[in-house]
């Protein structure tokens, strides 16, 4: 099973999940914790993190801070399950799958931002 955390919108979070044979998405507030989004998504598929065999993490687009909370949880996911994370761009269903199963353990993804941050920055 694998999750899509996709945090691009501005607004929600989208999560998905890869059932082996179908995926399944949900829809959540941004301004809700994402590890508590994320368990009460897997909860609501019967599932737990130990389920979990790979995170896909969406960079590049939406807020700062929305993509710097959504690769951090991605990479810890990762680390403490032992399982593969991989970061894209853009989400091609049919593919993302094999992605996930083709990309190595024991490497994290990397935040992309689509603008500078602009924490700190004078008005």
């Amino acid at each position: 099973m694998f999750l899509v955390i996709d945090s691009s919108a501005p607004d929600q979070v989208n999560l998905s999940l890869w059932l082996n044979t179908v995926w399944v998405h949900g829809y959540f507030l941004a301004s809700a914790p994402l590890l508590v989004s994320i368990d009460k998504f897997l909860k609501q598929q019967q599932k737990t993190v130990a389920d979990l065999k790979g995170v896909v993490v969406v960079v590049g687009r939406g807020r700062f801070t929305a993509t710097r909370v959504a690769t951090t949880v991605a990479n810890t996911l990762a680390y403490v399950l032992n399982i593969t994370v991989i970061a894209v761009t853009e989400i091609d269903w049919e593919k993302l799958p094999e992605q996930i199963r083709s990309a190595p353990t024991n490497q994290y993804a990397s935040a992309l931002y689509s603008g500078e941050a602009h924490i700190g920055r004078k008005k």
